[in-house]
């Protein structure tokens, strides 16, 4: 009788276990913050963001349509397990990583691969126009954030420097312009930024020498001047070339593999396996 009642104790709590699995959806404020984001969307010719909804869309209190679930939409990676969140009316996921950028490459049979994806000839970049917006700052668990090869416009939200689990930070070759805030400093366990390509002026911030876990700063091709602030031992590639920037370069640490040059630097390590796998993730968009 004790046997029989054990196990119907643990039948029960697995299927509780499953049931929150099958229901779990995305906290309303990561789907809110993404739908903030999509409002600013004016044009997707890749059709990128096609099933994203816009803020005016999106239930204030709840999320109950699985077109609100910002963690099904495409682009969007969350979190295995669920969180019981403040304002929330069920234990939710949270997003990891937004993928939104890029270059898709089709097959060219007349063009070697690895020829076609160092020269981009017959590519189709991602031309997502739109801004980011404050919000995005709100994303508190993202640890990707990749929306190279877009036609973003005005500047960078001090919000984002919230975003303090950020391991990789991409937006090159956008239209970007205005400075680089200093409350990114804040994103303390950033691996790397990449600028590269966009409009910004104004100085690197020194709240950069917090960010311990730096490997890759890649800020080319932008208007920076000002002098270069001392930067974690961990650095390995550095890219600055097209700025105005004073200063010496020794004053980067001296990682292994690292090359303080600001011509050159184009040392990458290992990709890291950051998530090990996804409950949800919509698929990146290009298909």
């Amino acid at each position: 009788m004790a046997t029989l009642l054990l196990a119907s104790i643990s039948l029960a709590a697995t299927l509780t276990h499953l049931a929150q699995l099958v229901s779990a959806r995305a906290c309303l404020q990561d789907t809110h913050a993404l739908a903030a984001f999509k409002d600013t969307i004016w044009e997707d010719p890749r059709r990128r963001t096609r099933d994203w909804r816009p803020l005016s869309n999106i239930s204030a209190t709840d999320a109950d349509l699985e077109g609100e679930d910002g963690c099904r939409w495409r682009g969007i990676a969350c979190t295995r397990r669920t969180y019981e969140v403040p304002g929330n009316p069920f234990p939710c996921q949270r997003v990891l990583e937004i993928e939104m950028g890029g270059m898709y490459c089709p097959q060219n049979m007349f063009l070697p691969e690895a020829m076609q994806e160092t020269s981009g000839r017959g590519c189709i970049r991602s031309d997502v126009s739109g801004w980011l917006v404050p919000e995005l700052g709100n994303l508190t668990f993202v640890k990707k954030f990749h929306l190279s090869d877009n036609n973003l416009n005005g500047t960078l939200p001090p919000e984002l420097g919230r975003l303090e689990y950020l391991e990789e930070f991409d937006i090159e070759y956008s239209k970007i312009t205005g400075t680089i805030p200093e409350e990114y400093g804040g994103m303390t366990r950033v691996k790397e930024f990449d600028f590269e390509g966009l409009q910004l002026t104004g100085t690197i911030p020194k709240s950069f020498s917090q960010l311990q876990y730096l490997e890759e700063l890649e800020f080319d091709g932008n208007r920076l001047t000002g002098c270069i602030p001392e930067l974690s031992p961990t650095i390995q590639s550095l890219e600055l070339e097209g700025n105005d920037l004073s200063g010496p370069c020794s004053a980067v640490g001296s990682g292994e593999g690292a090359d303080a040059d600001s011509n050159a630097g184009f040392f990458f390590g290992d990709e890291d396996d950051l998530y090990g796998g996804y409950d949800s993730w919509g698929g990146d968009g290009w298909e």
